[in-house]
């Protein structure tokens, strides 16, 4: 092989290893991976990988999906689960008392799993072959409870699996699909389910920023702590559904669903509960703050 057609096939390899060098450094200057990897522990990190690992081998392996495709679907969700399930965490005083600090790693786990989505979506080639894969229900079935029962583990390593079960927040998350099944039996596609899933999710978001208002304008915490964790479960319920659609489901699927516009409906979601309800301090309240105007 020549020197020119070695250095064309090394070059994916170097755009990728250049990204996850920049990434890298990036976080390192502004957290440090260390202190990022003692907060956080292996109750989250290993489970995260873990996760990414076991959906990729699957989806490729099995359902003989372009590995890039499927990082550049699943990367998002995984971030806003183990950023969501983290933040419920704190919540429930597992990470320490809560605290504003806490929100730049909820934001560094989100970052994570968009940089995988970004890697994926850089290193996709603009035209793959998308023909289905059939395999048996049963092989999906026994992939969705694996995922399930790494998922609990890491729950109940957390804070105990309690903490993440309600009814209220998943008849929120599924009522709508649930009524679009009623209403359109095999009819609907399952892009419309999906979608129908992260309306539940914006809908459990609503109830949360009505009550946050209307504890703030009254000076009561009443019913607010339950009502903000059913957004957060809401949310944990809706992506973990939409994360194993994601992997279950061959190119040419994933493509008529469009995973990366309900991503990006979900990274707006996620980023209005933060910026209503766990706002960080603004750079004009700190200025007050550390240099109080004199009165």
């Amino acid at each position: 092989m020549s020197a020119s057609k070695r250095l064309k096939v090394l070059l994916p390899t170097v755009g990728i290893m250049g990204l996850l060098a920049v990434f890298t450094l990036a976080m390192e200057s502004t957290l440090g991976i260390g202190p990022l990897a003692r907060q956080l522990g292996v109750n989250l990190i290993i489970p995260l990988l873990t996760i990414v690992i076991v959906m990729t081998l699957y989806s490729c392996l099995i359902k003989k999906n372009d590995i890039w495709l499927v990082f550049e679907r699943i990367g998002v969700l995984v971030g806003i689960l183990f950023s969501v399930i983290f933040l419920l965490s704190v919540v429930n005083g597992v990470f320490g008392n809560p605290g504003k600090e806490h929100l730049t790693y909820t934001f560094a786990i989100l970052i994570v799993g968009c940089f995988i989505s970004v890697v994926g979506y850089v290193a996709k080639q603009e035209s793959i072959v998308t023909a289905p894969h059939t395999i048996s229900l049963n092989t999906d079935i026994g992939f969705i409870a694996l995922i399930i029962i790494i998922i609990a583990i890491t729950l109940e390593l957390l804070t105990g699996i309690e903490v993440f079960i309600d009814t209220t927040s998943l008849i929120i998350t599924l009522s709508p699909a649930a009524a679009l099944l009623l209403t359109n039996y095999k009819k609907a596609s399952a892009r419309r389910y999906m979608q129908t899933v992260v309306i539940g999710v914006t809908g459990a978001l609503f109830v949360c920023v009505m009550a946050w208002t209307l504890a703030t304008e009254r000076d009561t915490a009443d019913a607010i702590g339950p009502t903000i964790a059913i957004s957060l479960l809401s949310m944990t319920y809706g992506v973990l559904v939409i994360l194993i659609s994601a992997c279950i489901c061959s190119d040419a699927n994933a493509e008529k669903i469009d995973f990366g516009k309900l991503n990006w409906h979900l990274l707006e979601v996620f980023a209005l509960i933060i910026l209503m309800v766990f706002a960080p301090e603004s750079v004009w309240e700190w200025a007050d703050r550390v240099n109080p105007s004199p009165t």
